[in-house]
């Protein structure tokens, strides 16, 4: 699949570790039933062995900050991060006991993350750079390896 038409990938760096994605998703039809999954309004597919950089990112807020951690990674995803050149789409996910933020992003390659931790860096997503100042990130690259359906 081409770049708006291939699986998705996430992908974030020590600053870009959450990237998230806004809007609804309306589930549709996997294409590959046993490999993938798409939502069709963000644009968002799970493929196994896509060619693709998955990036999860967990985020610890200091105590109280959870929900303004979330919105300044919400807004800096959807301003700023979304605009950049390799970024397909992320979500942002906050845990019901209040401890954690976790940004999934798919991104075309490390490279782009590069690029985009540069920028964040620089000043060019002043959200994201206020979301890591209340937390502490840990990130990691991924592949993903199987995606499982309900039957």
């Amino acid at each position: 699949m081409t770049r708006h038409k291939k699986p998705f990938a996430m992908a974030a760096t020590a600053l870009a570790l959450v990237l998230a994605a806004c809007g609804s998703a309306q589930p549709q039809a996997p294409t590959e039933p046993e490999q993938s999954v798409a939502q069709e309004n963000t644009g968002v597919s799970l493929e196994a062995d896509a060619p693709y950089l998955t990036m999860i990112n967990v985020l610890t807020p200091t105590e109280g900050t959870q929900e303004e951690v979330a919105a300044s990674l919400q807004d800096g995803l959807e301003n700023y991060v979304s605009k950049m050149p390799g970024f397909i789409t992320a979500s942002v996910h906050q845990s019901l006991d209040n401890d954690y933020v976790v940004v999934y992003a798919q991104w075309d390659d490390q490279a782009s993350v590069d690029g985009a931790v540069q920028k964040i860096q620089g000043g060019e997503a002043p959200p994201m750079l206020e979301a890591f100042t209340k937390a502490s990130p840990e990130f990691h690259p991924y592949r993903v390896r199987s995606v499982h359906l309900a039957k």
